[in-house]
């Protein structure tokens, strides 16, 4: 933060939030009100933001923020809720850009699986932990302080991606950790009753 109030003016941990909600939130919902296509990366806002120093970013990313809750709230919210089911929905954009340069035959088929299983993975993933998550917090036992902070960072992580648009998996697998940690946790007797697979013979 030091370094960055050094070299460029702004005390902060980070500088990609404002470039985030511009360029990709506050230009979609932008999009909607003008119906005009959502080209990510290629559209006037983001010429334009690209050309501003970080200290003019943050200033024109607040300013536009203020400006869209006051007239334009109703496509904030549809650009918001649009990229959450697109980030939830999409597989891996690093195997939909995957090119068959050595013209392998069966490379069509392998990457279509593998579509197929990020695509899948992504949305059950997602699912379970939001749902999960819900659930948890919803039981407020003394217990599950650990379940409830992990809980917590799953739905923070989650609601925070709709921020940004068509990213697939990228945000979210960030949190695939914490719900396989909250699986372990939720799937043993203390949540579900399972009965056994097979019983020992009984004298």
């Amino acid at each position: 933060m030091y370094s960055i109030k050094k070299t460029y003016g702004d005390f902060t941990i980070s500088t990609i939030d404002t470039s985030t909600y511009y360029n990709y939130l506050g230009t979609k919902a932008d999009c909607f009100k003008n119906n005009i296509e959502f080209e990510q990366g290629h559209n006037q806002r983001h010429l334009y933001f690209s050309k501003l120093s970080l200290l003019e970013k943050k200033e024109v990313a607040i300013e536009d923020l203020k400006q869209q809750l006051k007239s334009n709230k109703i496509n904030l919210l549809k650009a918001y809720f649009s990229n959450l089911y697109i980030n939830t929905s999409k597989g891996s954009a690093s195997v939909f850009g995957c090119d068959n340069k050595m013209n392998t035959r069966y490379f069509s088929a392998v990457q279509f699986v593998f579509k197929a299983i990020s695509k899948i993975q992504n949305i059950l993933f997602t699912l379970f932990g939001v749902i999960a998550s819900i659930i948890i917090l919803i039981r407020n036992k003394e217990k599950e302080k650990t379940l409830k902070m992990v809980s917590l960072a799953i739905l923070y992580l989650f609601f925070i991606s709709g921020v940004s648009s068509d990213q697939g998996d990228r945000l979210h697998l960030v949190f695939f950790p914490l719900v396989i940690i909250l699986m372990a946790k939720f799937f043993n007797d203390k949540y579900i009753k399972t009965k056994p697979f097979f019983a020992l013979l009984q004298k």
